[in-house]
């Protein structure tokens, strides 16, 4: 009631968001009002005033300058995007810990609020968001089914309840939120080009057969996500800016009124700001004033000082798993509660906690294709296996305690691709693996050679 009147998110208890998400809805409202529960958590939490979007229109392969061409009009909302650009399809573009999957998931949480609120709900469009890195065949060893067999297929597991979405697609506006194109399980570049091509084709069918449905993916950059575009259908990406220096500025004072300002004055003018030119970076720097010493000489330090806060916190709690002589060691433990830390990336590694996190996240990491690094999800029974112990599945939800690792539906995986890579970084320098780093170095040893990659570039493509 709260929500339809006044539009605003009512604040939800921790066990209240966990009934409301274990339950399967039986209509379209009851699975609105999910969306809005889940999305509405404060890890995703969006401030538009730091959000600008911008507009690139595809002007063609064959375009006399470059191909995309940036709009003059800024953006701080993906709703004013889709009403300006009607296109069927569209791309939100930016690197790792730029906002992506969060601006996607507030786009779900504001479309099912107008819905909720509306008065004719039956037109108002309704959203499904998906993770493309589950798109796979769904045992090992099938054929990788289609985007339209895979979208039904994920609609039907997770909401047995609701109508088909095949029907929905056919009765309805349907906006399908589809994250992180770079992370489309591939071996190889030839194997990303064909699941590319069929979605490029899904989309002409969509554009050809169901004029009302729109599909809005994410992409880290445009190496992967070009290709979506073509002469018969081409499909806008929308680029999300850095935040310049007076943003910056201003986030920190607002956010932190005792410690921003004087975060800036150490910030402004060095290399250092360059890292914290997003709202991901910047808060994580705010959440350690105070001690962000060590977190500003670098991203490594900065996600330290994020898992000695969590462990910190985990301990505080008297969270049983972060009790001394399970999960950490004795001496680990006094360490964390001591905050006695020999450098700036310093951790506890004595118990099977840390190494465990490392060496998941460095097999996972090698699962990805050459060249990618996209995160990675797993099986749950697969997760246990690679975390490995006398513990496993502690090991999983000591992980989830800390926000490093969060079950979704059967996976697992890490809450962020740039978690994933940091603890991966870690189990490498424990352990260099020099091979890892071997590279072909000679013309006549490059695969693709110069020739044909510049072959299969258009006149206007910008050069990889």
């Amino acid at each position: 009631d709260t929500l339809v009147a006044t539009g605003s998110v009512p604040a939800l208890s921790k066990e209240a968001l966990e009934e409301i998400l274990r339950y399967s809805p039986g209509d379209l409202e009851a699975y609105r009002l999910a969306r809005v529960a889940e999305w509405s958590q404060p890890r995703f939490a969006l401030d538009k005033r730091f959000t600008r979007l911008t507009l690139l229109l595809d002007q063609g392969s064959d375009a006399q300058g470059l191909r995309w061409q940036a709009q003059p009009q800024v953006f701080d909302d993906l709703r004013q995007v889709l009403t300006e650009a009607r296109d069927p399809a569209l791309v939100l573009l930016g690197p790792p810990g730029c906002g992506k999957s969060t601006l996607l998931r507030r786009l779900e949480l504001d479309l099912a609020v107008a819905a909720l609120r509306a008065t004719a709900a039956e037109a108002a469009p309704l959203s499904f968001f998906l993770p493309l890195n589950r798109y796979r065949p769904s045992r090992p060893g099938e054929p990788l089914p289609t985007p339209r067999e895979w979208l039904e297929r994920e609609w039907a597991w997770r909401h047995p309840k609701l109508p088909p979405l095949a029907e929905l697609l056919r009765r309805r506006r349907v906006v399908l939120l589809l994250d992180a194109v770079n992370e489309i399980p591939h071996h190889d570049e030839t194997g990303y080009r064909e699941r590319i091509a069929l979605w490029r084709d899904y989309l002409a069918e969509l554009a050809r057969s169901l004029p009302g449905t729109r599909a809005l993916f994410s992409c880290r950059s445009l190496d992967y996500s070009a290709s979506l575009s073509t002469p018969e259908l081409a499909v806008p990406h929308v680029r999300i800016e850095r935040l310049g220096d007076p943003q910056v500025e201003e986030f920190l004072a607002l956010y932190s009124p005792e410690h921003g300002p004087a975060l800036w004055v150490q910030l402004r003018g060095t290399p250092q700001l360059d890292l914290f030119r997003s709202p991901f970076y910047l808060k994580l720097l705010l959440a350690q004033a105070g001690v962000a010493g060590p977190a500003l000489r670098g991203r490594a330090a900065l996600f330290t000082g994020f898992v000695r806060q969590a462990l910190a916190r985990e301990i505080r709690a008297d969270n049983p798993a972060f009790r001394p002589g399970l999960l950490l060691d004795r001496r680990d433990h006094e360490r964390v509660v001591r905050h006695e830390w020999r450098n700036a990336i310093d951790l506890p590694s004595r118990g099977p906690l840390l190494p465990a996190l490392c060496r998941l996240a460095f097999v996972l990491q090698g699962r990805r294709a050459p060249g990618e690094a996209s995160r990675v999800r797993v099986p749950y029974d697969d997760a246990v296996a690679l975390l490995g112990g006398e513990q496993p599945e502690d090991l999983v939800r000591a992980g989830v305690a800390l926000q490093v690792l969060e079950e979704q539906w059967d996976d697992v995986l890490y809450v962020h691709q740039l978690l994933q890579e940091y603890f991966a970084a870690r189990a490498l320098a424990a352990d260099p693996r020099p091979e890892l780093a071997a590279s072909a170095w000679r013309a006549s040893e490059l695969s693709p050679s110069l020739d044909e990659v510049l072959q299969a570039l258009a006149d206007s493509d910008p050069l990889p």
